[in-house]
Order: C-alpha cells, then structure tokens, then sequence
C-alpha cells in the first residue's frame, strides 16, 4: 500500500491497560497515525475506562490521543434495561446522550489536569459540541471576554462540520413534525387532556415545549417558509465560520 496508495494513511495504536508503558514508543512508529482509546466497551481488551487508567495512557506520551468516548461505568449501569433480541434501534438508548457527555466532560477533564492533546472521535451530541466549544474557548482564555473572533476560531477549533449540519437538519425536521401534528384534528384538546399527567410525570419542560410548539405552528400557516428561512441562514452561518469569516456573527 505504501508503494502505490494516491492518499497518506496512517494506523491506529488501540491502547489497552496493559500496553500503557509501550504508547509513548508506539505513537512514534512508523505508519502510526495516534494512539486510540475506547473508553467505553469495545472488543476483547481494547477498553480503558477508568480514570486512573486514563490518566496514565494520558502521560504516557505527547502526540494527540483520539478517543472512542463513552462513559463505560453508565453503559453497564443500564445494561440491565435490554436483553438479547431487543431491536438494534436500541443501540442508541443504551449508549445515550448522557452517556457519551458524561465520557466527553471525563476526558476533557484528565485532558486538561495532564496537558496532553486529545481527540474526540464522532462526536454525537449537541452537547459535546456546546462543551467543547466552551472548552476551547477557556484554553484560549477567551471565556471571560467572549468576541466574535474569539467565537469563531473555538468553532473552527472544535470542527465536526457533518455534525454541526445535521443538528440545523434535525431542527428543521422537528418543525416539519409540529407543523404536520399541527394539523391533525383533535390534537390540541388531546394535548390539554395528557398536559396534567405530564407535568406530575416529571416531563413538563418537556411538555410545555411541544405545546408552544403547537401553538406556533398552529396560529402561522404551513411553516415550510419559516423553516426553510432558519435552515438557509443558519447554513450561511456555520460556512462562514468554518471559512473563518467572524462578521456574520456582528
């Protein structure tokens, strides 16, 4: 492949609990693009999921370490939820939102207390992206003087463009939905009838953004229009960010 490959490559090192000592020379090998981590379950050995552990793999070396993360420790606190023969949708409930912040939040953390470099791999949450935003923007001491310069590079730092596109597409087909439900007969005294059980549930924030939701979409018209305005604006937005343009955000 070297010979006649048209584009560089590069292999990953897997980092285990019992090769830590190894990684400082591995990442140096030829053909090694950088070590990677799963912290959270993978195959075989190929986890390390502990702080102390995490630690060590973080000193053990200086080139940028990229991490599969996941916080392993509430992966198998709700394992017991699902059992074999579930539908394979279920991959996604299990290793939810919180689960892969709370692994994000951990190693930002060691990455910091170390000064080692570190890489989320497939970041897959808008929250992971709003913290990382914010841990850039604390590394370049902007935190506490925030500017549109200053903004602008923390996004272009933090990167994940398929990401960022996908929560404006997200955004967009959730407001298709209300407008749709908007529609059906009955809906608005359905939701007046369940808003009680919601709130003694625990689900009112939740609830009451579905009603005003509702309520939006009902008294505009069709929000096609609308929706697509948000979208256009909001993709000229992140492209003139990732281009390193600030003054859209004057």
């Amino acid at each position: 492949a070297e010979a006649n490959a048209w584009c560089d490559m590069g292999l990953y090192v897997g980092g285990t609990k019992t090769n830590i000592a190894e990684l400082g020379a591995l990442e140096t090998g030829r053909g090694v693009c950088a070590i990677k981590v799963f912290a959270g379950s993978s195959t075989g050995d190929l986890m390390v999921e502990d702080d102390e552990n995490l630690e060590r793999v973080m000193r053990a070396g200086r080139r940028r370490i990229s991490y599969h993360s996941e916080d392993e420790y509430r992966l198998q606190a709700r394992k017991p939820m699902f059992k074999s023969g579930d539908p394979y949708s279920n991959h996604m409930v299990w290793r939810d939102v919180e689960c892969a912040f709370l692994g994000t939040r951990r190693l930002m953390a060691l990455a910091r207390k170390t000064g080692r470099p570190a890489h989320i791999l497939h970041v897959s949450t808008a929250e992971e992206l709003d913290y990382l935003m914010v841990v850039a923007l604390r590394r370049s001491g902007a935190i506490g003087r925030l500017t549109a310069t200053a903004y602008a590079l923390a996004y272009r730092e933090v990167g994940e463009p398929e990401r960022r596109a996908h929560q404006i597409t997200l955004v967009t087909e959730l407001g298709m939905t209300l407008d749709r439900l908007a529609r059906k007969p009955f809906l608005g005294t359905t939701l007046k009838l369940v808003s009680g059980p919601a709130h003694l549930a625990g689900l009112g924030e939740l609830f009451s953004f579905v009603e005003r939701g509702y309520r939006v979409c009902h008294q505009m018209g069709r929000a096609n229009e609308f929706l697509e305005t948000i979208a256009s604006r909001e993709t000229a937005i992140m492209t003139a960010l990732f281009d390193g343009d600030a003054s859209v955000l004057a």
